[in-house]
């Protein structure tokens, strides 16, 4: 009578952990699930190291300096693919917060020619991203979500305070008044670093406040409010 071979259980991991990295690397899901799938199969490579008959006579040692190995291993092949998934989740769920509030303050009257300047504005820096992701020959997926983000929130506010007015300047740059002394500014293509900031052209006595300061623009407050800030000059240097 023939006799039945039953896998054993590292075999039966090696084949799970196997077909998992399949479903890692084929199936589409969020960044998140990726994570947790990519804990898993790290759990199933470390669980098979440390418990196979095939390590059986190793040491220790010999099996920590193994699992380590391969922690490392499935960190450098497992994070980028989450990382980019990670990315390409932010920016879709971005792109729809962007275009709900478009609709929103489009029916507003008040909002309709900042809206219009922001907008101009996200299409020059896009511009300056496609620019820059043609020089490096692959796609800058966080300099694209620091885009979005930063005329997504310049939206919100403008939401919150129908009243901001907002000035392009020759330079490129597009400035909203949110207030007395109260300056956000975009620039029109994206810096590789944030940039320092020097401010030049200020009445005596009035000291700048940097609030918020990336890649894509700043928000500076003046003071004291008592004396107005209307106009001002700042150079910008984003050496790396």
């Amino acid at each position: 009578m023939p006799i039945k071979r039953v896998l054993g259980r590292p075999t039966v991991e090696a084949y799970g952990g196997m077909a998992l990295a399949i479903v890692l690397g084929v199936v589409p899901m969020t960044w998140w699930m990726k994570c947790i799938l990519l804990f898993v199969f790290f759990g199933l490579v470390v669980d098979l190291l440390a418990r196979s008959e095939w390590t059986y006579g190793f040491s220790r040692k010999h099996k920590l300096f193994l699992c380590v190995v391969a922690a490392l291993a499935v960190s450098a092949i497992g994070w980028k693919p989450v990382r980019q998934q990670y990315y390409e989740d932010q920016l879709v769920s971005t792109s729809q917060a962007i275009s709900q509030i478009k609709d929103h303050l489009d029916k507003e009257a008040n909002t309709q020619a900042v809206l219009a300047a922001l907008d101009k504005q996200l299409q020059r820096l896009m511009f300056g991203t496609v620019v820059w992701e043609n020089s490096i020959g692959r796609p800058d997926l966080p300099q694209r979500l620091a885009v979005e983000g930063h005329i997504l929130s310049e939206m919100r506010v403008l939401s919150g305070n129908p009243n901001i007015r907002a000035i392009s300047h020759d330079s490129g740059d597009l400035w909203l008044i949110t207030g007395q002394n109260s300056f956000r500014v975009t620039f029109p293509t994206p810096m590789r670093v944030p940039p320092q900031l020097k401010f030049v052209g200020l009445p005596e006595g009035v000291t700048p406040n940097v609030v918020e300061k990336s890649t894509v623009g700043f928000w500076v407050i003046f003071g004291p409010q008592t004396t107005r800030v209307d106009a001002f000059g700042y150079t910008v240097n984003a050496e790396l």
